[in-house]
């Protein structure tokens, strides 16, 4: 008995990480680039501005950066004028329909921004800074 309870207790601490890691939600591909990039301190990140002939959302709608991360954004407006607004940090990009446009961000603080579009109010993001 005293065997079995012992392996039991062995089998559960050596499984206990992998077990952690199995079992906590899956990456996305956004965070993937958030966080790969966190680690050299720079990222690209590209945002889907939408409307028109749909609801108005940012896609993604969440991102999260790392304190002292420079992200370069490549903003694409696909079927109405857009604003790419995150008034804590002094950010305000206008786009006309269908225009690309690249903007840097460094990110110095940590905390969560609103991101919104000065045209459709109930356009809105968010951006976590960690």
């Amino acid at each position: 008995m005293l065997c079995i309870l012992s392996f039991v207790l062995i089998t559960g601490a050596c499984g206990g990480a992998d077990s952690e890691k199995s079992t906590s939600a899956p990456e996305t591909a956004q965070s993937a680039s958030a966080a790969a990039s966190a680690a050299t301190g720079s990222g690209e990140t590209t945002v889907k501005m939408t409307g028109k002939e749909g609801a108005y959302k940012y896609d993604p709608a969440e991102m999260t950066f790392a304190v002292g991360q420079t992200v370069e954004f490549s903003l694409v407006g696909n079927d109405d004028t857009h604003t790419f607004t995150i008034e804590d940090l002094d950010v305000d990009e206008f786009l006309e329909s269908n225009q690309t446009k690249s903007i840097s961000v460094a990110f110095r603080t940590a905390g969560t921004f609103e991101l919104t579009c000065i045209p459709h109010p109930e356009m809105k993001g968010k951006i976590v800074v960690q």
